[in-house]
């Protein structure tokens, strides 16, 4: 994974970054290692804001709330800098995943 991360970022895969950030942050969360999950995810989160990628932006939000659940400090990260700001792509009007998929 980490391999994936230097790769992309190599090759200027800003889109391929974010994601590997994302997928590392979740294997640290599965191993109970929430500090590194927490910092991995933000870097995501901040790269995802970047490219005004929403789907991704409310992926990392949602990765946020599983890593507060299990250390037990939601009422702190929902208060979190990584957490707070709103995306300027997000808006009302764009089909969801599933509406999509079925077109």
């Amino acid at each position: 994974m980490i391999e994936c991360i230097h790769t992309c970022r190599a090759l200027g895969d800003a889109c391929g970054v974010g994601e590997a950030l994302n997928n590392l942050g979740l294997v640290k969360m599965a191993q109970e290692d929430l500090a590194p999950a927490r910092e991995l995810i933000s870097e995501s989160l901040r790269t995802k804001r970047q490219l005004g990628d929403r789907r991704g932006i409310s992926s990392s939000l949602s990765h946020f709330a599983m890593i507060a659940a299990r250390s037990g400090d939601a009422e702190r990260d929902a208060r979190s800098p990584q957490s707070s700001g709103k995306s300027k792509s997000a808006g009302p009007g764009r089909p969801s995943r599933r509406h999509i998929a079925s077109t």
